[in-house]
């Protein structure tokens, strides 16, 4: 289909009845206030909202799986997302306070460690890094032994 620079469209009342509304909802966003929403405009921002909700990343995925996926986001959708998001952010902070207490630790150990000597531990060769690693190991095991308990006792508890 070829476009030209002036496009004459014909629409059902119907869907005159949606781009009025499409209008009404644009002209109460603040987005927009310095904006003079004429309908040309409002066309423009339709076409591109499509543009980037459709063909911009998602161009192999048909219409009509787009639409429902994106028909299935909802605001606990959002909220999911915000509350995974703090979760990654205090895993995070704690990540830094692990690597902070392992260097600590990697101190008492050797206390002419410096980070410059740190080895990967791949190697195997470097004491400070395999006693720090299996401290990990086992902090990790008495974790997973202690989520089991808990599992089986509320298993049993039903």
């Amino acid at each position: 289909m070829e476009w030209n620079k002036l496009q004459t469209m014909h629409f059902t009342k119907d869907m005159r009845n949606k781009l009025a509304e499409i209008d009404k909802y644009l002209e109460n966003q603040d987005y927009f206030n310095d904006d003079i929403l004429n309908r040309s405009k409002v066309m423009s921002i339709v076409a591109n909202t499509f543009y980037e909700l459709f063909v911009e990343n998602n161009s192999r995925t048909s219409y009509q799986k787009r639409l429902n996926e994106l028909k299935r986001i909802t605001s606990q959708d959002e909220k999911q997302i915000l509350q995974e998001l703090q979760t990654i952010k205090q895993l995070q902070n704690m990540s830094f306070y692990v690597a902070l207490s392992n260097y600590q630790n990697l101190k008492e150990l050797n206390p002419e460690y410096t980070p410059e000597e740190l080895r990967s531990y791949l190697t195997g060769d470097s004491n400070e890094i395999n006693i720090l690693l299996n401290r990990i190991l086992a902090i990790q095991k008495q974790d997973i032994a202690h989520n089991k308990q808990i599992k089986d006792i509320r298993r049993k508890a039903k």
